[in-house]
């Protein structure tokens, strides 16, 4: 993947996708004394809330016109996306989910018009029911991070920084299977090759910190946190040499860091985000003491049920 299949994506989901907006955070300045500008990149304001739709439509609009049921499985938001823009495009789509999927994404994915079918907690149980609809029936599979489309859709963001903050000196973004971070990085690295890239992770899905520590793919059996987009048991194969060539930086927090970004942006900026869509934030409240220089974080997504909500924020 290069940073034109960035360029080519954007072009391609521009008449789909609005710009999101990058605000710049007075209060994460003030409160902490840092002295250069820090900014948020809201990707949670994606009409399917998350950052997702950029890699589905990049991908939905590469596929032969002939094609015209696809399947992903996906704990929420890559599902979301898939159902929106399938429901655009005019194919069918059916989502795999895990049985814990929170019940916002599954009601969200499924007012978008997909059918889901739901599977067991483990991403292998997901992915053999994708190869048999794909085998028996004729589906196309979609994957939500180990797909050069998907990560060229997500690259865009980079590319909608990089317009307005070309001087950026530090890159924070969560990472579950690493499509997202992939896609950001890679043109990061072509433009503007000072900036450092962070990945960040919830410990108890941290498989990506353990392999940047040991320079070796590690997946875990299983994972642990209420960050739900990002409790992949590895990156994927392809993200896995696109991130160790470009990521300077892993961070692994705690469930407490991440409940408390969330709190920051519900108290500071009225934001309602999901505890993966704050994991950036909280990556950069871990480190922030060492830093200078202009920061931006990802806010990646909203879907969250509000009885969570609540009681994240309200500490019950």
């Amino acid at each position: 993947m290069s940073p034109n299949d960035c360029i080519e994506a954007r072009e391609r989901i521009s008449p789909y996708l609005q710009q999101t907006p990058m605000i710049k955070s007075d209060a994460l300045e003030q409160i902490l004394g840092y002295e250069s500008p820090i900014y948020l990149k809201l990707e949670c304001e994606q009409p399917t809330g998350s950052f997702k739709v950029r890699g589905a439509f990049n991908t939905l609009l590469q596929l032969d016109p002939h094609i015209e049921k696809v399947v992903a499985f996906s704990s929420g938001n890559f599902a979301q996306a898939v159902a929106f823009g399938s429901a655009k495009l005019h194919k069918k789509a059916t989502i795999i989910m895990p049985k814990n999927a929170p019940q916002k994404k599954i009601d969200g994915t499924r007012n978008l018009g997909a059918e889901i079918l739901f599977c067991g907690e483990r991403h292998e149980d997901g992915e053999l029911i994708v190869k048999e609809l794909v085998e028996k029936e004729g589906y196309h599979a979609l994957h939500p991070f180990n797909s050069y489309q998907t990560m060229a859709g997500q690259g865009t963001i980079a590319l909608e920084i990089l317009e307005t903050n070309p001087q950026m000196k530090h890159f924070f973004s969560p990472v579950g299977g690493g499509g997202l971070l992939s896609g950001c990085a890679t043109v990061f690295k072509a433009f503007n090759e000072a900036a450092v890239m962070y990945s960040v992770e919830p410990l108890g899905a941290h498989d990506f910190y353990e392999s940047f520590q040991a320079k070796r793919h590690i997946a875990f059996e299983k994972t642990n946190t209420i960050a739900d987009g990002l409790r992949a048991v590895s990156v994927g194969k392809l993200n896995y040499p696109i991130l160790m060539s470009t990521v300077d930086k892993a961070l692994a927090v705690t469930e407490e860091r991440i409940i408390e970004a969330m709190r920051f942006l519900w108290k500071h900026h009225d934001l309602v985000v999901e505890p993966s869509g704050a994991v950036a934030l909280a990556g950069f409240l871990s480190v922030h003491k060492g830093l200078q220089g202009e920061v931006v974080i990802l806010v990646t997504g909203k879907n969250v049920d509000p009885e969570s909500f609540t009681k994240w924020i309200e500490g019950k």
